[in-house]
């Protein structure tokens, strides 16, 4: 297996994030749902970030060039991943910076407690 290319980091706001996800799972669902997580942060995005997600297509997470990913939370992987994971590339010091894991909610327009409105409130809070 080759070793990763990109470094991760995270900002403290991904670990509040994280707590959220918690409260709302078992203990049993959150280690499944911990263990998909760290495989699309250490397996596929440390290897190609760029190729294997998406920018952010709205408001200030599309201004500001962040990414998103789609992931499931408990396996069987059926249909489309219910989790996203919001983050930014850093190309030259090949760096993928995590600001937010949480349930995308696919609604028009996107609630409050959708995880695109979350990141984007709290970047809004502290510019």
């Amino acid at each position: 297996m080759s070793k990763a290319k990109y470094k991760n980091k995270f900002h403290p706001f991904f670990y509040d994030t994280l707590d959220i996800i918690q409260e709302q799972m078992t203990e049993q669902q959150f280690d499944e749902f911990y263990v998909l997580l760290m495989h699309e942060i250490n397996k596929v995005l440390a290897q190609d970030p760029l190729n294997n997600s998406r920018k952010c297509k709205f408001g200030i997470l599309s201004e500001l060039g962040f990414r998103t990913i789609t992931f499931h939370s408990k396996i069987p992987k059926l249909g489309t991943g219910d989790m996203r994971l919001i983050f930014e590339v850093d190309e030259s010091a090949k760096t993928n910076f995590y600001y937010a894991v949480g349930i995308r909610i696919n609604k028009k327009p996107r609630p409050d407690r959708d995880i695109y409105s979350i990141v984007e409130k709290w970047l809004k809070e502290n510019e």
